[in-house]
């Protein structure tokens, strides 16, 4: 569903990257890894670590449309068990941050637009400072653990085109 032309704003007009005034929204996480409790790591103990770098791509977003935006991206994380059997009692948070203070800056007009991080595809349970994924299993062997993770831009949001970048810093404590 596209916007009437004559209701984009001059911001939206002027674009020759996106001529039909949506923004392209980009969020880039960088996964770190801490150990919750020991700060030297003995000889027997698991290891955790994110395989890659997790990015959600929100792509074009139409500040007119009445829907929110939504996306998916995967967190791989790989656990080796010191023992065979050994329990994985694995907790994922957002540094610092709070639910409503996630914004991304536009590259080009400093311009913040609102989004939310969240462990469900209904996006009701949030992923913050306060609130973790937490997973718990034994590991018979190393394992590859692949953790969704659900992106939300609020619709409505009266923004100027361009490019949104948020890095974002991802704990896991295990």
């Amino acid at each position: 569903m596209s916007a009437n032309i004559n209701t984009r704003t001059p911001a939206m007009k002027k674009s020759l990257i996106n001529p039909i005034g949506r923004s392209s929204v980009c969020v880039i996480i960088s996964l770190l890894v801490g150990m919750a409790t020991m700060k030297t790591l003995p000889v027997n103990a698991m290891s955790c670590f994110g395989e890659d770098q997790p990015v959600f791509v929100f792509g074009a977003y139409d500040p007119q449309l009445h829907e929110h935006h939504d996306v998916q991206t995967i967190f791989h994380i790989y656990c080796m068990p010191a023992y065979r059997g050994e329990q994985l009692n694995l907790n994922i948070r957002l540094n610092g941050i709070t639910t409503d203070a996630l914004r991304m800056r536009n590259l080009e007009t400093g311009e913040w637009l609102r989004f939310a991080v969240y462990k469900d595809p209904a996006h009701s349970q949030p992923i913050d400072s306060l609130n973790s994924i937490s997973l718990s299993m034994p590991l018979l062997v190393p394992t590859t653990l692949a953790v969704p993770v659900y992106g939300r831009i609020p619709a409505r949001q009266n923004v100027s085109v361009g490019s949104y970048l948020l890095p974002l810093s991802v704990s896991m404590t295990y």
